[in-house]
């Protein structure tokens, strides 16, 4: 449920009442909702904004400030989100002929 609630508020961007959170993620048993508060008090990932609010803890205070020479890896991913219809078209050409 945790990850649920982190990929909730963190594409929502802003703050989130404890009720709209039960709604999205169909919470209504009361030891369900009391877990619920337990949960996002217990994570650092969520910031308790007052009165049942929250929102998610920003990345910079999840995350440690390294040098970019100490880092071991790094993950990129691209994707794109379309073509150039006429160079994927001759580019498509030129591979078949050879």
């Amino acid at each position: 449920m945790i990850e649920a609630v982190f990929q909730l508020l963190f594409r929502f961007e802003g703050i989130v009442t404890e009720t709209q959170i039960r709604q999205a993620l169909g919470v209504s048993s009361k030891p369900d909702i009391n877990g619920l508060s337990r949960l996002l008090k217990s994570d650092k990932r969520f910031i308790d904004c007052s009165d049942q609010k929250w929102k998610c803890a920003p990345l910079e205070s999840l995350t440690e400030d390294m040098p970019i020479q100490d880092i071991d890896f790094v993950i990129t991913d691209i994707e794109t989100t379309g073509s150039i219809r006429v160079f994927d078209h001759y580019q498509h050409s030129l591979l078949s002929m050879s």
